[in-house]
């Protein structure tokens, strides 16, 4: 199946990913191979990867399917790949080019304008409060599922919970000032600040630490956003010597 793939039509395997029954949202039988197809196409180096990433930003398939499925799936297996997609969509556009400039020898400045564009057009489709708080959910369910005893819990447990901070991590660095508080806003509503403080001190913390890091810097451009998390850390401090010393 995943051989054939390469010679299907890009926006044919787009329409493929998802069946529609009514309101729902039901992922297709080829639905978490597709997936797989595409974000080895978005980390392959080089100019086919830009081309890929305008094919798909064009195709508006972030807004269109992916984020709903974000939304409305479930299966461990088709999340770990689709929140891999989704962070690799919305990669800092230096990334992107200090990535492309190593196999290339110049970088069309009319690819930089478009790309950006598509980031800013990302960054917007993620400011739907549902998306974020369904990041949150799934970051939540899988430190829940961590509390299992070791190999007990899901092998996805781990890897879910780093590619959601580093998801998250690439929509706030889009420089969008507008869409950036709105963002830390919804962040912040789904206790967000909580849950990073429960990741750093979870037993795995080494396993996340430098998106952990990575997003307290970012929140902290923020002053009504980092006042928050300042109180955050000060309650949640309180809290952990009570339980020390009751």
């Amino acid at each position: 199946m995943e051989d054939s793939l390469k010679h299907h039509n890009t926006e044919n395997l787009l329409n493929q990913l998802r069946i529609c029954i009514a309101n729902d949202y039901l992922p297709s039988d080829n639905c978490y191979i597709i997936l797989w197809h595409i974000y080895k196409q978005l980390i392959k180096t080089g100019e086919s990867s830009i081309n890929f990433r305008q094919l798909i930003g064009s195709s508006e398939v972030l807004k269109k399917d992916l984020i709903p499925m974000l939304v409305a799936v479930n299966d461990s297996k088709i999340l770990s790949v689709l929140i891999k997609v989704l962070t690799n969509l919305i990669t800092p556009i230096e990334c992107i080019i200090l990535d492309t400039k190593q196999h290339v020898n110049r970088f069309e400045h009319s690819n930089v304008i478009k790309l950006k564009q598509l980031l800013l057009k990302s960054k917007i489709w993620w400011t739907d409060s549902r998306s974020i708080k369904r990041i949150i959910q799934i970051i939540k369910k899988y430190i829940e599922e961590l509390s299992k005893p070791l190999g007990c819990f899901s092998i996805y447990a781990v890897p879910i919970i780093s590619d959601c901070l580093l998801l998250i991590r690439n929509i706030l660095i889009v420089d969008d000032d507008q869409c950036q508080r709105r963002m830390l806003l919804i962040l912040f509503c789904e206790q967000f600040g909580e849950t990073l403080m429960v990741l750093i001190h979870n037993s795995l913390r080494r396993k996340w630490a430098a998106q952990v890091i990575e997003l307290i810097a970012l929140v902290f451009q923020n002053d009504e956003v980092a006042a928050k998390m300042n109180t955050i850390i000060i309650n949640y401090s309180k809290n952990n010597m009570a339980s020390y010393y009751p």
